[in-house]
């Protein structure tokens, strides 16, 4: 998979972990906000269980049941975070803690920590704060979140809002981005909405709910597999640039390079 091929492939599972989350908001949102040898990321779901940090110190342990409301079932995307970062601090509901993989066991042992100064906790949020490691290429990561393909938020289940912040050393924001999803799902035919920065984008989503034979042994509890076709019902002209699609996994797979006018 070309997701795992990217160094910036630990954003996707924080999107996963995200889309994975319980939410009490009507508007799921993921922030992410990149400063020169930082990325911090804002989620507003309802926050760490006693559960929930266990289960983050561990390589073997998810919280997570093999439904099929689930996109993960390893239990052990977060830990991709140190394929970018030495240090991460987390804050969610009253816990707060900080893993350090430059110390022995760190990336599975926490260390009581707040948020380093000046970051603050942004109240009825979880926050991941990455301190970047010096051997990461930061361009690469600037890079893929100017980039980002809105187009996965077609497949997200929970997720309606994702942020993207660029500042630079001042704090200043060079680059913001908000991406939007509404979904209008009364009809067979569902009207899912996408807007991307000041563009917007219409499509039409079809799904088709099928029971797979033979199940996937990893997820025995899932009776049930859904595959949804998007068609864009923009102009001509602002489809050119999307000739070539995605098939998705949720999360966006591989381009297989088929000139089709819709998402898998």
């Amino acid at each position: 998979m070309e997701l795992y091929e990217k160094s910036t492939h630990f954003l996707e599972e924080l999107i996963q972990n995200a889309d994975d989350c319980v939410y009490h908001s009507e508007n799921p949102t993921l922030t992410f906000t990149y400063k020169k040898g930082s990325l911090r990321v804002d989620c507003n779901e309802v926050g760490f269980t006693p559960e929930n940090v266990k289960a983050i110190c561990s390589t073997t342990i998810s919280t997570k049941k093999y439904t099929s409301n689930m996109t993960g079932e390893k239990g052990i995307g977060f830990k991709s975070v140190f394929n970018a970062a030495d240090v991460v601090f987390i804050s969610s509901q009253g816990f707060s803690f900080k893993f350090d993989q430059t110390e022995t066991l760190g990336m599975i042992t926490p260390t009581w920590a707040e948020l380093p100064h000046p970051e603050t906790e942004l109240p009825g949020n979880t926050t991941f704060y990455l301190v970047l490691s010096e051997h990461f290429a930061e361009d690469d990561l600037v890079k893929a979140l100017k980039d980002f393909d809105h187009r996965m938020l077609l497949f997200l289940r929970q997720l309606k809002e994702i942020n993207i912040i660029i500042t630079n050393e001042n704090r200043s924001v060079t680059h913001e981005k908000k991406l939007r999803r509404e979904h209008d799902s009364k009809e067979k035919i569902s009207r899912v909405l996408l807007r991307p920065g000041d563009t917007e984008w219409e499509y039409a989503a079809i799904d088709h709910t099928f029971c797979p034979h033979p199940t996937e042994p990893k997820r025995p509890e899932c009776k049930q597999s859904t595959v949804r076709l998007a068609f864009p019902m923009t102009s001509h002209e602002l489809q050119k640039q999307y000739d070539s699609q995605s098939v998705y996994a949720y999360l966006p797979i591989k381009d297989y390079g088929f000139p089709v006018s819709f998402c898998v």
